[in-house]
């Protein structure tokens, strides 16, 4: 189910911020956490906040995209035969 809030920019939608998250993923192994947002809230030109960027790991990882290790955010790799 698509949920659209008719008030926010679509680019702060959780599948738009999950696709840069695993953009970023996908050209590194993984990320510190706190590195990860930085680099992400750059993309952003600084307007990212904190809470979406919970939120977006919260849903990454419910979906089996991420694990989250230490601090580290991984991508799940899925090998499709």
């Amino acid at each position: 189910m698509l949920i659209i809030n008719k008030d926010r920019n679509p680019k702060y939608s959780l599948y738009n911020i999950g696709a840069e998250v695993l953009n970023l993923l996908l050209k590194n192994a993984y990320f510190d956490m706190d590195i990860l947002y930085k680099e992400l809230n750059k993309r952003y030109n600084g307007s990212l906040s904190v809470d979406y960027f919970y939120i977006t790991l919260d849903w990454l990882f419910l979906i089996n995209k991420i694990k989250v290790h230490e601090n580290k955010v991984y991508i799940i790799w899925e090998l499709k035969i």
